[in-house]
């Protein structure tokens, strides 16, 4: 039983020793393993080497007491005062080893410490804010001062479409509040109806009727635009974490399972840099009008808008303050509605 217990003491000692060497080694890099272990055999050889001298210079005062050219007494000084020299050659190369050591040792140790507080300030600059793409799509209406314009335009035809980048920026340490900013890629599609089409007449632009039948007229404006907005409602944190780890492996991860319900108001600006007329008669031969500056497009916009949702699917409404087109006497403003998905 005894000799059991020493064995079970020995193997617990054994593996103790392996896992202190292990965690230490973690530390280090294979550069600094392979330096200390550099020194490590040069201080080896190095003892090696003065045992030798040691051993020889000892077998030569042995000698000259065999032969009678020192007494016992004298080759016993001899012999110490060679052990003593030799001892402090070995022990003070091996301090100057052993420092060297300790060094290498201390830069391994300040290396892992700044890796992980490297780590530790990436995770929380990523944790901060919430990167996410969205892809809306919706319908558009136009008014003027009297009102929404219901008569001259086929609402379910007249398409919007959009495609976002969005980073939220998280403000408060829940992360249940955010400021979302972001750019956005949207295609406003309007399809006229009884044959009506937009017309330049002495600079004003309005709504005229085609002088020949034709079978569809529908035009679009392009814009590239930037959204602000303040978003409320709670994250899940460990969601989020995992997320960016996966981000960071370059791992692909869905962004759902993030928020729950949530809601945003804010706004837009942005500029209109595309705008395109089209004709379709009833042969099925297409006209096409690129017509930004005879149409006075507006080239700034800015506008309101909101949403609300839950995780990354939302319902939005936004609205355009300024007008479409320049210099109007019955100026156009847009409203777009419909679902906003984010991935």
């Amino acid at each position: 039983m005894k000799r059991f217990k020493n064995l079970v003491s020995s193997i617990f000692c054994f593996l103790f020793f392996v896992y202190s060497f292990s965690q230490e080694n973690k530390t280090l890099n294979i550069e600094q393993e392979l330096k200390i272990e550099s020194l490590e055999t040069e201080k080896d050889a190095f003892i090696a080497k003065q045992k030798k001298l040691l051993k020889n210079e000892i077998k030569e005062v042995l000698k000259s007491q065999d032969t009678g050219e020192i007494n016992f007494d004298e080759a016993q000084k001899q012999k110490e005062d060679i052990s003593k020299k030799y001892a402090k050659v070995i022990l003070d190369f091996s301090d100057d080893i052993d420092q060297k050591v300790i060094v290498i040792k201390q830069e391994g140790l300040a290396d892992l410490e700044n890796e992980t507080s490297r780590n530790d300030a990436s995770k929380k600059s990523e944790e901060k804010f919430i990167s996410i793409r969205n892809i809306s799509f919706g319908f558009n209406m136009l008014s003027d001062q009297d009102g929404f314009n219901y008569t001259d335009f086929n609402i379910g035809k007249s398409n919007f479409l959009g495609f976002e980048f969005t980073r939220q920026n998280l403000l408060n340490k829940s992360g249940s509040i955010r400021f979302n900013t972001g750019l956005a890629f949207n295609t406003y599609y309007y399809y006229l109806k009884d044959n009506k089409y937009f017309v330049n007449e002495g600079g004003d632009v309005s709504l005229d009727v085609y002088p020949e039948k034709i079978k569809k007229i529908k035009f679009n404006v392009n814009s590239i635009e930037l959204p602000l907005h303040f978003e409320f409602g709670k994250i899940n944190r460990a969601r989020l974490s995992e997320i960016n780890k996966a981000k960071k492996d370059k791992d692909f991860v869905d962004q759902f399972g993030l928020k729950s319900f949530n809601f945003g108001v804010g706004g837009f600006v942005g500029f209109n840099y595309y705008m395109m007329q089209k004709f379709k008669y009833s042969n099925n031969k297409k006209i096409k009008e690129i017509g930004n500056e005879y149409y006075n497009l507006e080239k700034f916009t800015y506008g309101l808008s909101s949403y609300v949702g839950y995780d990354n699917a939302k319902l939005f409404v936004k609205y355009n303050i300024n007008p479409m087109f320049k210099n109007q006497d019955k100026p156009i403003n847009n409203l777009s509605f419909g679902l906003s998905l984010g991935f």
